[in-house]
Protein backbone atom coordinates (compact mmCIF):
# COMPACT_ATOMS: atom_id res chain seq x y z
CA UNK A 1 0.00 0.00 0.00
CA UNK A 2 2.85 2.35 0.81
CA UNK A 3 4.32 1.47 -2.61
CA UNK A 4 0.93 2.47 -4.30
CA UNK A 5 1.17 5.70 -2.18
CA UNK A 6 4.54 6.50 -3.30
CA UNK A 7 3.68 5.69 -7.11
CA UNK A 8 0.10 8.22 -6.99
CA UNK A 9 2.22 11.07 -5.19
CA UNK A 10 4.89 10.73 -7.64
CA UNK A 11 2.35 10.39 -10.44
CA UNK A 12 0.79 13.51 -9.12
CA UNK A 13 3.82 15.49 -9.06
CA UNK A 14 4.64 14.61 -12.56
CA UNK A 15 1.04 15.85 -13.41
CA UNK A 16 1.54 18.78 -11.12
CA UNK A 17 4.71 19.57 -13.03
CA UNK A 18 3.66 18.79 -16.14
CA UNK A 19 0.56 21.64 -15.56
CA UNK A 20 2.76 24.23 -14.67
CA UNK A 21 5.20 24.27 -17.56
CA UNK A 22 2.17 23.97 -19.76
CA UNK A 23 0.74 26.75 -17.92
CA UNK A 24 3.87 29.02 -18.03
CA UNK A 25 4.51 27.92 -21.70
CA UNK A 26 1.09 29.18 -22.31
CA UNK A 27 1.71 32.59 -20.45
CA UNK A 28 5.09 32.94 -22.14
CA UNK A 29 2.92 32.74 -25.59
CA UNK A 30 0.42 35.46 -24.39
CA UNK A 31 2.86 37.74 -23.03
CA UNK A 32 4.54 37.62 -26.34
CA UNK A 33 1.05 37.67 -29.06
CA UNK A 34 0.59 40.98 -26.44
CA UNK A 35 3.56 41.94 -27.01
CA UNK A 36 3.07 41.43 -30.62
CA UNK A 37 -0.48 43.02 -30.87
CA UNK A 38 1.08 45.97 -29.16
CA UNK A 39 3.80 46.05 -31.50
CA UNK A 40 1.18 45.58 -34.37
CA UNK A 41 -0.95 48.82 -33.15
CA UNK A 42 1.75 50.83 -32.58
CA UNK A 43 3.05 49.98 -36.80
CA UNK A 44 -0.95 50.66 -38.19
CA UNK A 45 -1.01 53.89 -36.05
CA UNK A 46 2.33 55.39 -37.58
CA UNK A 47 1.63 53.75 -40.88
CA UNK A 48 -2.18 55.73 -40.56
CA UNK A 49 0.15 58.54 -40.02
CA UNK A 50 2.11 58.37 -43.49
CA UNK A 51 -0.54 57.51 -45.22
CA UNK A 52 -2.59 60.92 -44.12
CA UNK A 53 0.34 62.53 -44.34
CA UNK A 54 1.26 61.55 -48.21
CA UNK A 55 -2.77 62.34 -48.81
CA UNK A 56 -2.55 65.79 -47.86
CA UNK A 57 0.52 66.06 -49.63
CA UNK A 58 -0.99 64.94 -53.02
CA UNK A 59 -3.87 66.85 -52.34
CA UNK A 60 -1.70 70.08 -52.55
CA UNK A 61 -0.19 68.94 -55.88
CA UNK A 62 -1.68 70.73 -58.60
CA UNK A 63 -3.79 67.69 -60.91
CA UNK A 64 -1.97 67.01 -63.90
CA UNK A 65 -4.90 65.96 -65.86
CA UNK A 66 -6.02 69.51 -66.09
CA UNK A 67 -2.75 70.19 -67.40
CA UNK A 68 -1.55 74.11 -66.96
CA UNK A 69 2.03 75.30 -67.71
CA UNK A 70 2.67 74.36 -63.98
CA UNK A 71 1.94 70.74 -64.37
CA UNK A 72 3.68 70.91 -67.82
CA UNK A 73 6.72 72.29 -66.59
CA UNK A 74 7.02 70.09 -63.79
CA UNK A 75 6.05 66.48 -66.30
CA UNK A 76 8.41 67.54 -68.51
CA UNK A 77 11.36 68.03 -66.04
CA UNK A 78 10.71 64.63 -64.98
CA UNK A 79 10.62 63.23 -68.09
CA UNK A 80 13.62 64.74 -69.35
CA UNK A 81 15.89 63.81 -65.76
CA UNK A 82 14.20 60.00 -66.31
CA UNK A 83 16.06 60.79 -70.07
CA UNK A 84 19.26 62.81 -68.31
CA UNK A 85 18.44 65.50 -70.40
CA UNK A 86 19.25 69.06 -69.35
CA UNK A 87 16.36 71.16 -69.51
CA UNK A 88 17.79 75.15 -70.06
CA UNK A 89 14.28 76.69 -69.75
CA UNK A 90 10.69 76.97 -69.40
CA UNK A 91 9.15 79.82 -70.32
CA UNK A 92 5.50 80.71 -71.20
CA UNK A 93 5.27 82.82 -74.14
CA UNK A 94 2.12 85.90 -73.58
CA UNK A 95 -0.93 85.15 -72.36
CA UNK A 96 -3.25 81.65 -72.46
CA UNK A 97 -6.19 82.33 -74.85
CA UNK A 98 -9.77 80.45 -74.33
CA UNK A 99 -9.91 77.82 -76.76
CA UNK A 100 -12.87 75.12 -77.12
CA UNK A 101 -10.94 71.98 -77.40
CA UNK A 102 -12.95 68.86 -79.55
CA UNK A 103 -11.03 65.68 -80.19
CA UNK A 104 -12.10 62.86 -82.33
CA UNK A 105 -15.98 65.24 -82.76
CA UNK A 106 -16.60 64.98 -78.94
CA UNK A 107 -16.17 68.29 -77.49
CA UNK A 108 -13.91 68.40 -74.55
CA UNK A 109 -15.09 71.79 -73.26
CA UNK A 110 -13.29 74.90 -72.50
CA UNK A 111 -10.07 75.45 -71.84
CA UNK A 112 -7.04 77.86 -71.78
CA UNK A 113 -4.25 77.40 -74.43
CA UNK A 114 -0.51 78.28 -73.62
CA UNK A 115 2.37 78.61 -75.48
CA UNK A 116 5.18 77.54 -74.25
CA UNK A 117 8.85 77.26 -75.34
CA UNK A 118 11.56 74.69 -74.27
CA UNK A 119 14.95 74.34 -74.38
CA UNK A 120 17.57 72.37 -73.35
CA UNK A 121 20.24 69.72 -74.58
CA UNK A 122 21.04 66.05 -74.55
CA UNK A 123 21.88 63.18 -76.54
CA UNK A 124 20.30 62.98 -80.04
CA UNK A 125 18.01 59.54 -79.33
CA UNK A 126 17.19 60.23 -75.78
CA UNK A 127 16.01 63.87 -77.06
CA UNK A 128 13.96 61.88 -80.02
CA UNK A 129 12.57 59.83 -77.27
CA UNK A 130 11.25 62.72 -75.52
CA UNK A 131 9.75 63.98 -78.42
CA UNK A 132 8.36 60.45 -79.42
CA UNK A 133 6.52 61.23 -75.64
CA UNK A 134 5.34 64.59 -76.28
CA UNK A 135 3.56 63.17 -79.08
CA UNK A 136 1.20 60.74 -76.87
CA UNK A 137 -1.51 62.03 -75.33
CA UNK A 138 0.13 62.25 -71.62
CA UNK A 139 -0.66 65.29 -70.73
CA UNK A 140 -2.93 68.09 -72.45
CA UNK A 141 -0.14 69.73 -74.82
CA UNK A 142 1.06 69.62 -78.19
CA UNK A 143 3.72 70.45 -79.91
CA UNK A 144 3.33 73.16 -82.09
CA UNK A 145 7.44 73.39 -83.33
CA UNK A 146 10.88 72.32 -82.69
CA UNK A 147 14.33 72.64 -83.59
CA UNK A 148 16.91 71.02 -82.88
CA UNK A 149 20.58 72.37 -83.44
CA UNK A 150 23.83 69.86 -83.32
CA UNK A 151 26.27 70.60 -80.60
CA UNK A 152 30.23 70.39 -80.98
CA UNK A 153 31.54 69.20 -77.76
CA UNK A 154 33.73 66.65 -78.71
CA UNK A 155 31.45 64.17 -77.89
CA UNK A 156 29.48 64.10 -81.09
CA UNK A 157 25.89 62.88 -80.83
CA UNK A 158 25.07 65.93 -78.28
CA UNK A 159 21.79 68.11 -79.76
CA UNK A 160 20.02 71.57 -78.59
CA UNK A 161 16.59 71.95 -79.09
CA UNK A 162 14.02 74.58 -78.95
CA UNK A 163 10.43 73.45 -78.29
CA UNK A 164 7.74 75.02 -78.32
CA UNK A 165 4.42 73.76 -77.22
CA UNK A 166 0.64 74.62 -77.03
CA UNK A 167 -0.12 73.48 -73.08
CA UNK A 168 -3.34 72.97 -72.61
CA UNK A 169 -5.12 73.69 -69.11
CA UNK A 170 -8.72 72.67 -68.46
CA UNK A 171 -11.34 75.97 -68.05
CA UNK A 172 -12.59 75.82 -63.92
CA UNK A 173 -15.94 77.59 -63.40
CA UNK A 174 -13.89 79.84 -61.52
CA UNK A 175 -11.58 80.54 -64.47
Amino acid sequence: MKHAQIGVAVLAALVCTYLIGTTLSSLREIWTAERQLRQGKTDAATLSREAANQRRQVAKQKDLGNGGVDAFAVLISSWAKQRKIHIESVIPEGAPTVTQVKQNGSDLGTWNASRVRVKGRGEFWKVMDLLNLLGKPLFPAKLASFRLEAEDRGNGGFVAFDLVMAVYEKKGDNS
